[in-house]
């Protein structure tokens, strides 16, 4: 079978015992006709109101993933698909694509009294990236105005996680030119936001990763000036509140849209499950999630350990997951590193010739089964089949905890933890694309 004549496939759309739908879709390849199929077997498996309503849903996230084509889709081949008739050609460079012109780039630094311990009660501004288009600022193409905030994950800063200037690989590029004002938080620690204490080479840990900064900046190894960790869940939903109702005054909207990735997705999850009046839809791809996490703060705060962590060009440009042909283009990982080093002059000035990227460590707490069941916004989970940090069982009990009868969790294969900066990223900016513009009365006729 060519990757031409491939087709999307339902893995399965069961319906849950409160009569909402369940939605879990696997994209795969098949060469037979699927439509009539899928329509029959929503008629048969979700025959409510409100699974009718999801059902179209899932038949438009389908269509819309199929609309991608070749460059999303082509090819697919390895352990995830095992014995599938697919074509092995390499997939082709991305380079030459109409993307980031179209778009406008701004940047904001929104005031803020910091919570974080290492500089609580510091008035202080946080970097907040907007990518919109022309005219477009708060209006976008729909009857209301649409604005969605991208929340970073464990390391990787807001600009080369969401906003790689490099050929189309800018997620929020992409949503700006779909009519959406995007903007991107860098949380205390990240990017072009403060960064209390991680000025401080001593403060870098383990010991380990401290080694590689002797002989630049450090002459020897030396204790922490700071001998805590930086953040905490409490000062990470203060920043996204701070930079949510920024959003909301400046655009003049009600509610947000929140895309979280990875601990992202912890942060964003919990917020929307806190502030349910303040977030219209919810992304969350790759996000960490334990049910079972305790729902407070330990005793004691900050907790002990090092604020600062490094990672040098080597881990970051070559992550894991990656097995398919074609599933990264190699010419993205200069570009990245790149803008690593752009957003983080210190880091870029530290450890070997090529630098190091420094990141925040933090204490997180509260996104459990309790408050998953508090989220009322609808709801995209997106993971990779070939994530080796979040596990499908993980994303399978979010799917399950979630308090929203408008949730759906996709799987897209030959693709990591790490999609945003490979291949198959055009699936998730369809997905996310069409998740964020569906009108407010759901998906319509």
């Amino acid at each position: 079978m060519t990757v031409a004549a491939s087709r999307l496939v339902l893995a399965h759309a069961d319906a849950q015992r409160s009569g909402s739908a369940r939605l879990q879709i696997s994209i795969g390849t098949d060469d037979t006709s699927f439509a009539g199929r899928e329509r029959q077997r929503m008629r048969t498996t979700l025959p409510t109101r409100s699974g009718l309503d999801l059902a179209a849903r899932k038949l438009r996230l389908l269509m819309v993933v199929a609309a991608i084509g070749l460059g999303a889709l082509a090819p697919i081949v390895g352990p995830a698909h095992a014995g599938a008739a697919v074509s092995s050609a390499r997939a082709g460079s991305d380079r030459g694509w109409p993307y980031q012109g179209r778009v406008k780039a701004f940047d904001h630094f929104v005031p803020h009294v910091s919570t974080v311990p290492a500089n609580a009660g510091d008035k202080v501004q946080l970097y907040l990236r907007e990518r919109v288009r022309p005219g477009f600022q708060g209006r976008a193409r729909h009857k209301q105005p649409r604005a969605v905030l991208f929340i970073p994950g464990s390391a990787t800063a807001s600009v080369p996680a969401f906003d790689l200037p490099f050929e189309d690989y800018s997620w929020m590029a992409f949503l700006a030119r779909r009519g959406l004002d995007a903007f991107a938080l860098d949380l205390t620690g990240y990017g072009r936001s403060p960064r209390p204490r991680m000025d401080d080479a001593c403060n870098v840990g383990p010991p380990a990763q401290q080694a590689l900064l002797v002989p630049n900046p450090l002459r020897s190894t030396c204790p922490a000036s700071y001998p805590f960790r930086l953040g905490t869940t409490q000062s990470d939903l203060d920043e996204i509140d701070t930079a949510v109702n920024y959003i909301r005054e400046l655009r003049g909207v009600e509610r947000v849209s929140l895309v979280g990735w990875s601990l992202g997705g912890h942060r964003a999850g919990l917020y929307a499950a806190l502030h349910p009046d303040r977030v219209e839809r919810l992304v969350l791809y790759a996000p960490n999630y334990n049910r079972t996490s305790p729902s407070g703060p330990p005793a004691t705060l900050p907790q002990p350990g090092f604020p600062t962590l490094i990672r040098r060009k080597t881990a970051q440009v070559n992550w894991p997951g990656v097995s398919c042909e074609g599933q990264v283009d190699p010419a993205v990982r200069d570009p990245l590193w790149q803008s690593v080093l752009d957003n983080d002059p210190v880091g870029a000035s530290w450890g070997p010739e090529d630098g190091v990227m420094r990141f925040p460590t933090t204490t997180q707490w509260g996104w459990n089964a309790t408050t998953a069941a508090q989220v009322t916004a609808a709801t995209l989970i997106v993971r990779g089949a070939l994530d080796t940090v979040i596990s499908h069982t993980t994303l399978t009990q979010l799917h399950d905890d979630l308090g929203t009868a408008e949730k759906a969790l996709v799987t897209v294969p030959c693709a990591s933890h790490f999609m945003i900066w490979e291949t198959r990223r055009h699936v998730l900016h369809e997905l996310s694309a069409n998740w964020l513009t569906e009108p407010p009365d759901g998906p319509g006729p």
